[in-house]
């Protein structure tokens, strides 16, 4: 990580492992973090709730790693057009990343 809008890494921030999504969620909501990175559908949803987006991963990180991706041959073949738009827009949003 390095510094970005007036935060110095390993000092003015504490980076923690708190979890799967909705455990972050519970932080997030409970004040036991200040800033967490959070994964869709966690954006509209907490938005929702009163909180801002400060900027995604990449902003911040270098390289920021993401999941994989699984899907069953059944969805493929039966909501090809669905697992398709899915693909578009993620990879529409990593090159958002790469830019």
């Amino acid at each position: 990580m390095h510094e970005k809008n007036g935060l110095v890494p390993d000092k003015d921030v504490t980076l923690v492992v708190a979890g799967g999504q909705q455990t972050i969620w519970t932080a997030i909501r409970t004040d036991s973090v200040a800033a967490a990175l959070i994964n869709l559908p966690g954006y509209p949803i907490l938005g929702k709730e009163g909180f801002t987006a400060l900027g995604a991963a990449c902003d911040y990180f270098a390289y920021h790693p993401t999941g994989g991706l699984g899907v069953s041959d059944e969805k493929i073949a039966k909501e090809r057009g669905e697992v398709v738009a899915f693909l578009k827009a993620t990879l529409k949003a990593r090159q958002r990343c790469l830019n």
